[in-house]
Protein backbone atom coordinates (compact mmCIF):
# COMPACT_ATOMS: atom_id res chain seq x y z
CA UNK A 1 0.00 0.00 0.00
CA UNK A 2 2.59 2.41 1.14
CA UNK A 3 4.56 1.75 -2.56
CA UNK A 4 1.70 2.05 -4.72
CA UNK A 5 0.79 5.59 -2.44
CA UNK A 6 4.61 6.51 -2.87
CA UNK A 7 4.57 5.72 -6.98
CA UNK A 8 1.21 7.96 -7.12
CA UNK A 9 2.30 10.37 -4.14
CA UNK A 10 -0.92 9.63 -2.47
CA UNK A 11 -3.77 7.51 -1.47
CA UNK A 12 -6.70 7.98 -0.61
CA UNK A 13 -9.04 7.35 2.67
CA UNK A 14 -11.25 5.06 1.07
CA UNK A 15 -8.46 3.16 -0.35
CA UNK A 16 -6.90 2.51 3.56
CA UNK A 17 -10.42 1.68 4.81
CA UNK A 18 -10.43 -1.33 2.50
CA UNK A 19 -7.07 -2.16 2.83
CA UNK A 20 -6.98 -1.99 6.57
CA UNK A 21 -10.63 -3.41 6.99
CA UNK A 22 -11.96 -2.50 10.59
CA UNK A 23 -9.68 -0.02 11.09
CA UNK A 24 -12.53 1.21 14.29
CA UNK A 25 -10.87 -1.44 15.67
CA UNK A 26 -7.49 -0.88 16.16
CA UNK A 27 -6.84 2.78 16.35
CA UNK A 28 -3.08 2.89 17.50
CA UNK A 29 -2.61 0.28 14.43
CA UNK A 30 -4.30 3.67 12.40
CA UNK A 31 -1.91 6.24 13.75
CA UNK A 32 1.42 4.39 13.26
CA UNK A 33 0.30 3.68 9.49
CA UNK A 34 -0.46 7.24 8.87
CA UNK A 35 2.94 8.27 10.67
CA UNK A 36 4.41 5.42 7.77
CA UNK A 37 2.96 7.29 5.31
CA UNK A 38 4.06 10.67 6.39
CA UNK A 39 7.29 9.35 6.49
CA UNK A 40 7.31 7.55 3.25
CA UNK A 41 6.52 10.86 1.50
CA UNK A 42 3.18 9.98 0.57
CA UNK A 43 -0.08 11.53 1.06
CA UNK A 44 -3.46 10.84 2.30
CA UNK A 45 -6.44 12.93 0.58
CA UNK A 46 -10.28 12.20 0.42
CA UNK A 47 -11.73 10.64 -2.91
CA UNK A 48 -13.78 13.28 -3.37
CA UNK A 49 -10.50 15.71 -4.07
CA UNK A 50 -8.40 13.06 -6.17
CA UNK A 51 -12.03 12.86 -8.43
CA UNK A 52 -12.65 16.36 -8.39
CA UNK A 53 -8.56 16.55 -9.31
CA UNK A 54 -8.93 14.08 -12.24
CA UNK A 55 -12.32 15.94 -14.06
CA UNK A 56 -10.24 19.31 -13.48
CA UNK A 57 -7.25 17.60 -15.49
CA UNK A 58 -9.65 16.03 -18.04
CA UNK A 59 -11.48 19.27 -19.27
CA UNK A 60 -8.22 21.44 -19.09
CA UNK A 61 -6.73 18.53 -21.39
CA UNK A 62 -10.21 18.71 -23.78
CA UNK A 63 -9.53 22.40 -23.78
CA UNK A 64 -6.35 22.37 -24.87
CA UNK A 65 -7.08 19.35 -27.62
CA UNK A 66 -10.01 22.49 -28.89
CA UNK A 67 -7.21 25.14 -29.06
CA UNK A 68 -4.61 23.12 -30.83
CA UNK A 69 -7.18 21.92 -33.38
CA UNK A 70 -8.47 25.17 -33.99
CA UNK A 71 -5.11 26.83 -34.63
CA UNK A 72 -3.84 24.08 -37.05
CA UNK A 73 -7.42 24.99 -39.06
CA UNK A 74 -6.53 26.91 -42.28
CA UNK A 75 -7.51 30.39 -41.87
CA UNK A 76 -9.29 32.03 -44.75
CA UNK A 77 -12.24 29.80 -44.87
CA UNK A 78 -12.65 28.07 -48.03
CA UNK A 79 -10.75 28.36 -51.01
CA UNK A 80 -12.39 29.70 -54.40
CA UNK A 81 -11.73 27.82 -57.53
CA UNK A 82 -11.86 29.89 -60.71
CA UNK A 83 -13.17 28.15 -64.43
Amino acid sequence: MIAKGQQRGFITEDEIVHFLGRIEEDIEFLEEFYEKLEKAGVRVLDSEEVIKKEIEKEVSSKTKEGRERKENQPRGGRKRHHL
